[in-house]
């Protein structure tokens, strides 16, 4: 339930703000698909639940059991489709991309041997032709609550939503595609969207979302625990 830019729980017949109970965590759901990039789904995974934060990963697309195909061919389990999210609040919505150099890399190798190979297609390109993930984001941004994205997750899904700040950043393969100002920084944050330029800084992208969300106490513990100067 929601009212304004204030997130509600249920507490027996009536809703309570998530305020005025400081042991509810705060969720976050980070939404992948088949070609989602691995290392900064798994990193973003670890370090909000380190962080105090409650995580479910959301699966896009048909897939077996909610089990998706990284980029790299690594297999994910997410906890629930997306349809079964849908419905639910999150504080923040984290959407990893794709190394979209790496894909270069290996379309013009494909083509070099004059092969026919069949691809899935990369999971920022799932994300963005989801009806339903796009929904969600613009009630996101339309709530007033967090929305985050990973290397090519904000020009390819965010930006042509006109989900971005005044300002992000995202992998330097896909700032062509992106209309808002772009900022060669590891990391953005700007009105309530925060960016990222890879897998390379997820960590400390993963931390910046911490501490936006739960208070620089519970990301510098994080940090300590990963052996990570922060900040």
């Amino acid at each position: 339930m929601l009212a304004g830019s204030t997130a509600y729980v249920p507490l027996g017949n009536e809703y309570l703000p998530v305020q005025a109970l400081p042991h509810v965590k705060p969720r976050a759901l980070i939404v992948v698909a088949d070609g989602s990039e691995e290392l900064e789904t798994l990193v973003l995974s670890d370090v909000l639940i380190r962080g105090g934060l409650h995580v479910t990963i959301g699966s896009v697309g048909r897939t077996q059991n909610n089990i998706i195909m990284g980029n790299h061919g690594l297999r994910i389990l997410a906890e629930k489709p997306i349809e079964e999210c849908s419905f639910e609040n999150f504080e923040i919505l984290v959407l990893p991309g794709v190394s979209l150099s790496m894909n270069k890399l290996l379309i013009e190798w494909f083509e070099l041997m004059v092969c026919f190979v069949l691809v899935k297609g990369d999971g920022a390109s799932h994300l963005r032709d989801s009806d339903l993930v796009i929904k969600m984001l613009l009630w996101q941004k339309q709530a007033g609550r967090w929305i985050a994205a990973c290397s090519s997750a904000p020009a390819v899904v965010l930006n042509p939503h006109g989900l971005l700040g005044e300002r992000a950043t995202c992998s330097i393969a896909n700032e062509p595609e992106m209309t808002r100002e772009f900022v060669n920084e590891d990391v953005v944050v700007d009105t309530r969207c925060v960016t990222c330029q890879g897998p390379g800084v997820v960590l400390k992208f993963a931390l910046t979302l911490v501490k936006l969300l739960n208070g620089e106490h519970a990301a510098k513990k994080a940090a300590t625990e990963l052996l990570y100067p922060w900040p």
